[in-house]
């Protein structure tokens, strides 16, 4: 009994004194879309951007605990079929719907290997809406003019999505250089009453998205600190 306090104890030490932290940034690309139901199905994924700063506490030697802080674009393109005066079809373009967010991913991940290293990882990622903007997009040779529309009032304010993915890094002597590879999906809908009430055409609005970022952190503390994995792996005699 006497020996399992001890361990408990020396283990708080641990978590107090000796846990690795790191931070740092990150950039990259998003595929999103509104999902096959937005638009009756007609529409398509449009290319975002992504970035922001990341922080990560290394709780053991294998599991970390991360918080972000990301500015994220998400949306989708729809078709916008265009006319002449006698009806006839000239031709078709894609005009967009731009959500941009201030995001901010908790993220659980347990880091495998030495120094190249993976780490499977899942996240809670609240978002909080900066802009809602339908930008319309016109066609070569017409005298309608290309504009944008924002729709932040009617919109809904905040978004909760599920994030899974996988980092790969590489150490070097003051912290890794890291690609990420993450998947999203919103828990919550876009649709209010004000702005695509969710109907058979509408369907339900829910931002989706595969990221792809690469980014650095800096060790923040004692790289060689271990955790309390490694405390009760190697017990006391």
């Amino acid at each position: 009994m006497k020996k399992l306090i001890l361990i408990f104890c020396i283990s708080l030490g641990s978590v107090s004194f000796s846990q690795l932290h790191s931070m740092g940034f990150q950039v990259g690309g998003m595929g999103t879309s509104l999902g096959s139901s937005f638009n009756n199905g007609d529409s398509k994924p449009k290319i975002d951007l992504t970035a922001g700063l990341n922080y990560q506490y290394r709780f053991t030697s294998h599991l970390t605990l991360g918080a972000n802080l990301e500015y994220t674009q998400f949306g989708a393109q729809l078709p916008v079929e265009f006319f002449d005066s006698w009806g006839v079809f000239i031709t078709e373009n894609y005009s967009s719907w731009d959500w941009n967010y201030v995001s901010m991913p908790l993220i659980v991940g347990y880091e495998m290997g030495g120094n190249i290293s993976f780490k499977p990882k899942a996240a809670l990622v609240p978002s909080f809406l900066a802009s809602a903007i339908y930008n319309f997009k016109s066609y070569e040779g017409t005298t309608l003019a290309p504009y944008k529309q924002s729709y932040f009032p009617q919109a809904k304010k905040f978004d909760l999505a599920g994030m899974v993915g996988i980092d790969f890094s590489a150490r070097f002597h003051s912290g890794v250089v890291f690609l990420s590879i993450d998947g999203r999906y919103s828990l919550t809908t876009l649709n209010t009453d004000d702005f695509y009430l969710e109907s058979t055409f509408f369907g339900s609005m829910r931002n989706r998205s595969i990221s792809t970022t690469l980014g650095v952190r800096f060790n923040l503390g004692n790289p060689e600190a271990e955790g309390i994995k490694d405390i009760i792996d190697d017990p006391l005699d």
